[in-house]
């Protein structure tokens, strides 16, 4: 049967590079999994836009893929992400909002 996280279909990385994630790797990783933006993620990580861009790129090149969706795909098959802990994180409480400047907060738009 396949579908779309099958691993036979991926291209070969080196597996010791992804053994290499960083512990920041792995939280941008999962900031990004449930939907926050660069900018988002910087002001809850207390780290400038400019870092979480550098981060996510060495992350994307340690796992070779070339955009958001390749990005998640392959964390699922190497086991970087859990499905239900994705859903978990998206429908919890206050995990959509963010301080983005004095006196207001984004929520974000839920997707189906």
């Amino acid at each position: 049967m396949k579908t779309a996280l099958s691993i036979k279909d991926a291209p070969r990385i080196d597996e010791d590079s992804v053994d290499l994630l960083t512990g920041r790797q792995h939280q941008i990783l999962n900031l990004v999994s449930i939907g926050h933006t660069n900018r988002e993620i910087a002001i809850m990580l207390h780290i400038s836009v400019r870092t979480v861009e550098v981060h996510r790129f060495h992350l994307m090149r340690k796992l070779n893929v070339r955009n958001v969706a390749q990005l998640l795909r392959r964390a699922l098959q190497l086991g970087h992400l859990s499905p239900s802990l994705m859903r978990s994180q998206a429908s919890e409480p206050g995990i959509g909002k963010v301080e983005l400047g004095v006196g207001y907060a984004r929520r974000l738009v839920k997707r189906k």
